[in-house]
């Protein structure tokens, strides 16, 4: 019997027990990976396809195949010692027993017992002379007389060794048993140990969590209040000037991702559609955007310029003041700029019909 976990669970012990068959295991449990590795490559090799149904027909496949690629070296090597010594016996029953741990010697051993006398596998074709059989015949027998004799003289070494063995394991017993209790011990403590570092790892971590929730309802509810009088804004978010038209805050402030190059006639209709108070944008724009709209009455403000008290999902939450003073500000230095470049239009305008005037009159005197 083969299992895929390690150990292997109660009831397969049990049943491997009652069947008095060896269960095999390995040293650790296959991940689903490695068993699924095995099944497909065992699959690939068939002839005939297998359809495999479900992951428990899966499992136990991987198991099978697991267990007699450990044993494979073994059955090859029974396989050659069958026919080093010229032995016709049947090899699965010599690989059955070596499964249950006897020694492949021994294991050739029991099964050529069974049959009174092994066989001689024939070498020699229909063809060969009848004296050459003969000899051949003689040639392994005798090979087989003096490998029974080595086989005597190998379970006279094995009684001894294993007389041996008895004494050292009875030796081992006696010392295990006197340690056995303080190791259980110190294992005891151990997993206990590792159970309370998880435990207290696992507490701190919910700790953080909840203290950062509380932090965040607590932001949170200040936000609504400031919101509920007046000293809030609230700004809904949009990746891009197309998506404005979805839009309609009360606040008459929106928050936009970026402002592409190019998209003048867009962001001048969702300005005449919206009339909003101010756009502040996440990402760096043309300033001509800044100026066209501000000629509208509109601030298109920078993220860096006012910084919001929170966001919630995608609204942005300002303060009423630090907003206000950022758009009029931005409004400010905007009329400023648009004073000068019309005094400085108006200054040469002046200029030019002055130089007409006397280009004219020295026509005229002239």
């Amino acid at each position: 019997m083969a299992s895929d976990v390690s150990p292997p669970p109660l009831y397969v012990r049990k049943l491997a027990a009652a069947l008095n068959a060896s269960l095999l295991t390995p040293p650790r449990s296959l991940t689903v990976e490695e068993k699924r590795e095995l099944v497909n490559k065992y699959l690939e090799g068939l002839e005939i396809p297998l359809r495999v149904r479900d992951a428990h027909q899966r499992d136990a496949l991987a198991a099978a195949l697991y267990a007699y690629r450990r044993l494979s070296p073994k059955f090859a090597e029974v396989r050659e010692k069958i026919r080093k010594l010229g032995l016709d016996v049947p090899e699965e029953e010599v690989e059955a027993l070596v499964i249950k741990g006897m020694a492949i010697w021994d294991a050739i051993r029991a099964v050529s017992r069974k049959y009174y006398l092994p066989v001689v596998r024939r070498r020699a074709v229909e063809q060969r002379e009848e004296a050459e059989d003969r000899r051949l015949h003689e040639e392994l027998y005798n090979r087989v007389l003096t490998l029974s004799r080595r086989v005597k003289e190998l379970e006279a070494d094995k009684r001894e060794l294993l007389d041996k063995l008895r004494v050292l394991e009875d030796q081992l017993q006696r010392i295990l048993k006197a340690q056995s209790f303080e190791a259980r011990k110190d294992r005891l403590v151990e997993t206990l140990q590792s159970r309370l570092k998880r435990a207290l790892d696992e507490s701190e971590r919910l700790r953080a969590e909840l203290e950062e929730l509380k932090d965040r309802v607590r932001r949170l509810g200040d936000v609504i209040q400031q919101a509920a009088v007046g000293d809030a804004i609230l700004a809904p978010r949009v990746g891009s000037t197309t998506d404005l038209q979805d839009v309609a805050p009360p606040s008459g402030v929106i928050v936009v991702g970026v402002l592409q190059p190019g998209e003048y006639e867009a962001l001048l209709e969702a300005v005449s559609k919206l009339r909003p108070r101010a756009i502040i944008c996440e990402q760096g724009f043309d300033s001509r955007y800044a100026e066209i709209l501000a000629c509208r009455d509109v601030a298109l403000l920078k993220a860096s310029e006012v910084k919001p008290l929170d966001k919630v999902g995608d609204v942005y939450v300002y303060r009423r003041s630090e907003l206000e003073e950022a758009i009029k500000r931005r409004l400010s230095e905007l009329e400023e700029v648009s004073g000068a470049r019309l005094r400085e239009s108006l200054r040469r305008i002046i200029e030019e019909y002055r130089a007409e005037r006397l280009r004219r009159l020295r026509l005229r005197t002239g």
